[in-house]
């Protein structure tokens, strides 16, 4: 996906669902820097391993003054979201402590910037996400693809869950995709991702009427659930594999998936499977 493709997909998907055009600005400043490669030399590969994810065994080349200025961009690109309260905090957090705090999965972390700050945490930790991207991005072309044989449900990059599978190809064959890294991988068709149960009793789909632009066509959009964990995850038609940037920009552009699997009572996981995620970094400068 390119930055043109990009800015064009989020600008139709802020005409068609207007709920999301103030974040959308944010968004699309932070997939644009994750596609600079420049961020790769962040990232330094551990030896190959079973286990924990790539990211656990890798080293990362945190550069203060490189965040700093990225994490001012991304906070300028907030505008007037959360009446200032996103420009305000990042001035007043180490902008190393809160990208690691955000690769890690460490919620813990995530709270106690946000009291330093002042700040709601779930504002600080969606700030954070976006923050956190471009580096996960590098995590994800320099730590993978996935090893073969990795059956669990979360990520083989970041350890974060999917936030959608891919139905890919004339096969339909099941790859849940990572939102934070792009991580990609198979999976078994009748498995939970989140608490592995295979228990055909308990898994099932909902298929989502189309609506907007979509009614009238065929819709093979889904949503999986599971009724042992009350678990869902989005799943998605493709024929070839999504960009990672793309997948980020699909999960927002069906985000009446996620609706329909909450109201009737289903949820994503509210923790990560690693949490938090043992990351070693050092400050050093990698950039230029």
């Amino acid at each position: 996906m390119t930055d043109r493709e990009l800015a064009a997909r989020l600008e139709t998907l802020g005409r068609r669902d207007p709920s999301l055009a103030p974040m959308l600005g944010l968004y699309e400043a932070a997939l644009r820097e994750a596609g600079d490669r420049a961020w790769d030399a962040a990232v330094e590969p551990g030896p190959p391993a079973a286990g924990p994810p790539a990211l656990a065994r890798a080293r990362l080349a945190l550069d203060p003054a490189v965040l700093h200025e990225w994490t001012a961009r991304l906070a300028a690109a907030a505008g007037g979201l959360a009446d200032g309260a996103v420009v305000a905090a990042a001035a007043r957090i180490d902008p190393a402590a809160l990208v690691l705090a955000a690769t890690r999965l460490d919620d813990a972390a995530i709270e106690r910037l946000a009291r330093t700050a002042a700040v709601l945490p779930e504002t600080l930790a969606a700030f954070a996400h976006l923050a956190a991207l471009p580096l996960l991005a590098a995590a994800g072309r320099r730590l993978g693809p996935a090893p073969a044989g990795w059956t669990r449900g979360a990520c083989p990059i970041c350890g974060a869950w999917p936030v959608l599978a891919e139905l890919r190809g004339i096969e339909n064959e099941r790859h849940p995709r990572c939102g934070r890294c792009g991580g990609d991988w198979t999976a078994a068709w009748l498995a939970c991702p989140f608490c592995e149960t295979t228990d055909h009793e308990h898994l099932g789909s909902l298929v989502v009427e189309p609506a907007g632009d979509r009614k009238g066509a065929m819709d093979r959009r889904k949503v999986d659930v599971c009724r042992s964990c009350r678990g869902f995850l989005k799943a998605l038609p493709t024929l070839t594999p999504l960009d990672p940037r793309a997948v980020v920009v699909e999960d927002l552009a069906n985000v009446e998936l996620d609706v329909a699997a909450l109201v009737r009572g289903f949820e994503r996981p509210p923790k990560p499977a690693w949490a938090p995620l043992s990351v070693r970094a050092d400050e050093t400068g990698t950039r230029t």
